[in-house]
């Protein structure tokens, strides 16, 4: 009996994810509870969602998700709409409002949010630099990663510095970045903050059904694990992105995905640019 299990085709998605948005999201006063030992911890700043919740495919309807998030700005108001759009994290924790008052699960504080797009800001910036150096611009990526001297390599952004490379910490790496090159250690370093942040927010291969047939599909467990996934599959497919004239949100162009001179992210936005130019004409 032949299984109907085939190859995938060429250019058919590889993965498969679904996330709820809640009908309302708001900030809560809180503090984390421990539910083993009951220790209540210093209150913040906590995002909860309420209502019924619908269902999206991040992955798929907004191909540069984690171009936009990262674009955000760390203000409680503008984080809340990112939220009302796409969803919460998937970074919740047990929180308590009051001594005596009920448990809240899954509730999301502030702090984590400004630190996850801060990491993944972080990456894109790093790619960004990466490309651009490729294409004879220098100077971003000259001001991410510095030769200390011959045996030493560093990435430092914005107060925030890791070593690449020195005799004591990765030497194996000296081997392959030779100074004074940028674009290896660049890489390497992003390989490494990657690779710590899809184990950090985990992504499982399953067999799911696809046009009745059984494909391996890759299935973030959180919104933020979707999000470095994605990232990641556009590192390697070296894939471009640009503005939408319609909604301002970054889109995939090219790969499959939109014609590489699109101008906008799907056909209502292409409607609302062709009313915005009859207008100007007028």
């Amino acid at each position: 009996m032949k299984h109907p299990v085939k190859r995938r085709e060429q250019g058919r998605r590889s993965f498969e994810f679904a996330w709820p948005v809640e009908q309302e999201h708001r900030w809560i006063e809180a503090a984390p509870f421990d539910l083993q030992t009951g220790v209540v911890g210093s209150k913040g700043k906590y995002l909860i969602g309420t209502g019924a919740a619908s269902i999206y495919k991040p992955l798929e309807s907004a191909s540069g998700l984690f171009k936009n998030f990262v674009r955000v700005e760390a203000k409680p108001t503008a984080l809340q709409a990112f939220t009302d759009k796409y969803g919460m994290l998937g970074i919740g924790e047990t929180v308590v409002l009051r001594k005596g008052a009920p448990v809240i699960f899954d509730a999301e504080s502030y702090d984590s949010w400004t630190e996850e797009m801060a990491s993944l800001r972080r990456a894109v910036q790093l790619w960004d630099a990466i490309n651009s150096y490729q294409s004879g611009q220098q100077r971003d990526l000259r001001k991410l990663i510095e030769w200390s001297d011959r045996t030493s390599v560093k990435y430092h952004w914005q107060g925030h510095l890791e070593w690449i490379a020195t005799l004591k910490i990765h030497p194996e790496l000296l081997e392959r970045v030779k100074y004074p090159d940028l674009v290896q250690p660049a890489l390497h370093f992003l390989k490494r903050t990657v690779d710590g942040k899809l184990k950090q927010f985990p992504s499982g291969p399953q067999l799911l059904w696809d046009r009745g047939e059984l494909h391996v599909f890759i299935r973030p467990q959180s919104l933020i694990a979707g999000m470095w996934l994605q990232f990641a599959l556009a590192i390697e497919g070296d894939r471009q992105y640009r503005t939408c004239k319609g909604c301002g949100r970054w889109f995939e162009v090219g790969g499959g995905q939109k014609r590489s001179d699109a101008e906008t992210c799907g056909p209502s936005c292409r409607k609302r640019r062709e009313r915005t130019r009859k207008e100007v004409k007028r």
